[in-house]
């Protein structure tokens, strides 16, 4: 992996529009954390202007279990061609991602009755974040308390609702 700090790091997330939602959530996550984070939809008329501003030492993150899509492929290609590193979740070592991945994370994918279970993903990301979180935990609490007062002061307007903001303190909404 590249020897840039995090900081220094541009994120990318992909994924086919079977992982569309998983890779929106994980892309969403790191931005919110980190900063500095896009999701490549295919489907966007940002693609391709994405595409082109990929370079050495970004890092494209893609989510690619089964009915693989010629274009997640695509953008994995286009990614390695223009020098970024590539980190594949799939299922398998037989994935047609693994040829473009510098890293692949494997994860089971159990699709019991046709219909795909993604716990196993989300308990990965779930430790891939807690990675995070511990080794970038001055930047992830500075950038969840300003979300956080963000949303305290622009979103809600309720009185008597009482919720545990994500620092774990206590607020109420209209008491700001």
């Amino acid at each position: 992996m590249s020897t840039k700090s995090v900081k220094q790091i541009r994120f990318y997330v992909t994924g086919n529009f079977f992982d569309y939602g998983i890779a929106h959530w994980f892309a969403n996550w790191l931005n919110l954390v980190l900063g500095h984070t896009e999701t490549i939809y295919p489907s966007t008329g940002e693609y391709y202007t994405q595409l082109s501003k990929l370079k050495k030492g970004d890092l494209v993150i893609a989510f690619v279990f089964p009915r693989y899509t010629r274009m997640v492929i695509d953008t994995l290609k286009t990614a390695k061609a223009q020098g970024a590193e590539v980190i594949i979740l799939t299922d398998s070592n037989d994935s047609p991602a693994m040829s473009y991945a510098d890293y692949a994370l494997t994860v089971s994918v159990n699709s019991n009755l046709n219909i795909d279970s993604y716990t196993s993903v989300h308990a990965l990301l779930t430790s891939i974040m807690r990675f995070v979180y511990v080794k970038e935990h001055a930047k992830v609490n500075s950038n969840l308390a300003k979300v956080e007062q963000s949303i305290k002061t622009r979103i809600f307007l309720f009185n008597r609702i009482q919720f545990t903001g994500i620092s774990g303190t206590p607020w109420r909404f209209g008491q700001l």
